[in-house]
């Protein structure tokens, strides 16, 4: 399988889709099991590679600087992953020009990063964004919902400040209750 990239390279002139896929899948794969740097290489194929297929903002680009982000993440890399995420979300911004859920995922990603950093007003920032995303995107009872304001109540622990936190898990909480039709007094 990890011969993959070279097997498609060597039938495609020009790059494709699936030939950016499989560098993807290999990627996920690499990081998956611990293998960064093999990783950051295969993204790295599939960012070449869309952004030789699509010389204009396109979401496949856009996932690609979120793959990337995701490993530099892992490996500490945080200023790294923190510009690979911004990336994606410029491109994701022209893309969508709204409320999508890639636009919301890569607000929480880059909430992660700066509470990873330690700079929470700045990771609840971004939670909110996401959640204000989440909330157009989905109906009152959906799941995303439910996670993104329990990731607000997280970072409201961290900043200790408990009240906010327990509204935030209050709600989460009856987002999920309603969602499988359990109504509750909260």
């Amino acid at each position: 399988m990890f011969k993959s990239y070279e097997i498609f390279k060597s039938i495609s002139e020009v790059p494709s889709l699936n030939l950016i896929n499989v560098c993807s899948g290999i990627g996920a794969i690499f990081a998956s099991t611990g293998e960064y740097y093999k990783a950051l290489t295969y993204h790295g194929y599939s960012l070449d590679l869309a952004t030789k297929l699509y010389n204009m903002p396109h979401s496949t680009i856009a996932k690609s600087y979120n793959n990337l982000g995701v490993v530099y993440r892992d490996l500490g890399q945080l200023d790294v992953a923190l510009d690979n995420f911004n990336k994606s979300l410029e491109i994701y911004l022209q893309v969508y020009r709204g409320n999508h859920q890639h636009i919301s995922n890569t607000y929480q990603n880059i909430s992660r990063i700066w509470s990873l950093m330690g700079r929470l007003d700045s990771a609840l920032f971004y939670q909110n964004k996401a959640f204000e995303i989440v909330q157009n995107v989905f109906d009152g009872e959906h799941p995303d919902i439910a996670t993104s304001i329990c990731g607000i109540g997280a970072i409201n622990v961290s900043l200790n400040r408990l009240v906010s936190a327990m509204a935030a898990y209050e709600k989460s909480l009856a987002v999920i209750m309603n969602s499988k039709g359990i109504y509750s007094v909260l």
